[in-house]
């Protein structure tokens, strides 16, 4: 597949916003390298996650991790579809660790929920699975505040080649599954060609363009390791891009079942009409 230069899509932003420095940079601390394979990430190392928390509208409960997101602007989160019910919702940014107090995390409200016009959930496959959170700006007119553990990923504006090593990270929830890990996990996977993915022992027919899928047809690591609505990132000169939204798939690690992931760059108009007109 041939691609061309990645550049940042850099997104405008109203004066109300905080403009961050750049997008899809973390600043990496000094310490041990990356881990992979679901193993536990390390603070800053992927500073657009985002957990998507929810409880009772009209509830005193705590709120709780139901999906994965991902910053993308100082206001704005991205997530899958099928996250989003009536529950009431804020969005913690900054931490590893779901459990633990840390003073480099970030506690938001969220303003507006915006899920795609034509988000279609069938009993095989999840259509157009994408959505916006409109944080709430704070007593600054900012949202989220940029930071070494808070920073925006960046949005695609090309395609990356089959066979490239890619990024899942989140807490290891699912719409289907209550299992949810406090320490934040991450995992390499690879970009699957989309001839495969729609290959009659694989998906066939069931997808579409705007998905993409990723892992190991051997049925090793994939979005399980991930959330729902978490992000797959991919790097190209150092510099990070949200090419996918944890979507779904056929159980977990299974032989030629792959995790679907919503394809982003099918997305990027409509990612900036809904940013531009709110």
């Amino acid at each position: 597949m041939e691609t061309g230069n990645l550049e940042p899509v850099k997104l405008n932003t109203v004066s109300t916003k905080l403009e961050f420095s750049n997008c899809g940079k973390p600043i990496y601390p000094l310490i041990t390298p990356r881990i992979f394979g679901g193993r536990k990430s390390l603070p800053a190392f992927h500073p657009w996650q985002a957990s998507f928390q929810s409880r009772p509208k009209g509830s005193n409960l705590n709120f709780t991790h139901s999906c994965g997101g991902t910053l993308i602007d100082s206001c704005w989160i991205l997530t899958a579809a099928h996250c989003i019910d009536e529950d009431e919702v804020r969005v913690e940014l900054g931490g590893v660790n779901l459990e633990k107090d840390d003073p480099g995390k970030q506690f938001l409200e969220v303003e507006k929920v915006i899920v795609h016009e034509n988000f279609t959930e069938t009993p095989d496959a999840l259509y157009n699975d994408i959505a916006l959170l409109k944080l709430r700006d704070g007593v600054n007119g900012r949202c989220a505040n940029e930071t070494q553990s808070v920073r925006a990923v960046c949005l695609p504006n090309e395609t990356f080649p089959d066979e490239s090593h890619c990024t899942i990270s989140g807490y290891g929830a699912t719409q289907k599954e209550s299992g949810v890990s406090s320490q934040l996990l991450e995992a390499k996977v690879l970009l699957i060609p989309q001839r495969r993915c729609m290959s009659q022992n694989v998906y066939g027919n069931i997808m579409d363009d705007s998905m993409l899928c990723a892992g190991y047809m051997q049925g090793k690591i994939d979005s399980c390791q991930g959330d729902s609505g978490g992000p797959l990132v991919c790097e190209k000169d150092q510099t990070h891009y949200i090419y996918g939204v944890v979507s779904w798939g056929d159980r977990c690690g299974v032989k030629k079942k792959p995790g679907v992931y919503t394809r982003v760059t099918k997305f990027i108009d409509w990612i900036n009409e809904k940013m531009y007109s709110t």
